[in-house]
């Protein structure tokens, strides 16, 4: 079997902590920042990680980002982490100031911003099948479509989501102490093809 490579967004936010999730499921991890990198062939999925979606955007713009990303995500696996889950998401609702967000328009639902509170509110729970779920300022899922699988909820909310070859959770599965974390395995196993 070919050594999987998994790459990650790296352009801000939480990406040194699944490096040890991809590394014990045996994928070479690749920290992507430019268009050659995400449009290497030999990248076999994307994790666009937790951190601050507006400032991703804002990174994307500066670095012409965006024509790389689309043409990967038309065919490569890619799972959106928090930050990365709103990035994903069908829209995203308008923020109190009125402030809209653009997103890719990967996966079909919505998303709302930071919707179990701010970062003081940051908490974990152990949901069914997943032992440690952490929650940092966390985008809710809206209106989920019915291509969609939920794969885990907290309080009848879905936290984890699955349409064909993408993957969007709104918890930090890189900041469980289970390595590698049940995403991870998820993700590589049943999404990443060899």
């Amino acid at each position: 079997m070919t050594k999987r490579r998994i790459g990650i967004l790296s352009l801000q936010g939480a990406v040194e902590p699944h490096v040890a999730h991809l590394e014990a499921l045996g994928c070479e991890v690749v920290r992507l920042k430019t268009s050659k990198e995400i449009l290497d062939p030999s990248i076999d999925a994307m994790i666009i990680p937790g951190g601050e979606s507006s400032t991703m955007l804002r990174l994307i713009s500066v670095f012409d980002l965006e024509t790389a990303l689309l043409q990967f995500f038309a065919t490569k696996p890619v799972w959106g982490v928090c930050a990365g889950s709103i990035l994903m998401a069908r829209s995203v609702a308008p923020l109190p100031s009125g402030r809209t967000q653009k997103s890719f328009s990967l996966m079909d639902y919505d998303v709302h911003r930071n919707a179990y509170g701010s970062q003081l509110e940051s908490f974990e729970v152990s949901l069914p099948n997943v032992e440690r779920a952490v929650f940092i300022r966390a985008p809710q899922f809206e209106n989920i479509g019915p291509a969609i699988e939920v794969m885990a909820s907290h309080e009848v909310r879905a936290v984890w989501l699955v349409q064909g070859n993408r993957m969007a959770t709104s918890f930090h599965p890189e900041l469980s102490m289970k390595v590698p974390s049940e995403c991870h395995r998820y993700f590589v196993e049943e999404l990443v093809k060899n």
